[in-house]
């Protein structure tokens, strides 16, 4: 998402206030999905349903971005790739929760000794 959001804002120029917008909401959703990856990759069960909800808003966003650039004449392949990366991390993610709920509640009791 972030790629996508950097090719649109180097290659075209944009004539509408949401239009220009949509690209900068992209590139902060996958900022955000990178630092949840990092949390999740360290068990964090809050990032767990983060990174769900955030693959879920890219996935979203990604259709309905590739939808309203076709229907204008435009395409970006980066957005395609982008749009696969959040179906994979919206079929993988949950893959991940129970482990990361087991590895919060060990943290949380070692934790609570201290």
């Amino acid at each position: 998402m972030l790629a996508s959001s950097a090719q649109l804002f180097v290659a075209f120029r944009f004539t509408s206030i949401f239009v220009a917008a949509w690209p900068c909401a992209k590139g902060v959703l996958g900022i955000a999905t990178v630092l949840l990856g990092g949390s999740l990759t360290k068990g964090r069960d809050w990032a767990a349903f983060g990174a769900l909800v955030s693959c879920g808003l890219g996935l979203l966003g990604g259709l309905i971005w590739i939808v309203y650039a076709l229907l204008n004449g435009l395409f970006t392949l980066v957005s395609v790739f982008a749009m696969g990366m959040c179906l994979l991390g919206l079929l993988l993610t949950p893959l991940c929760i129970p482990r990361a709920l087991k590895l919060s509640a060990v943290r949380r009791e070692l934790l609570r000794g201290l």
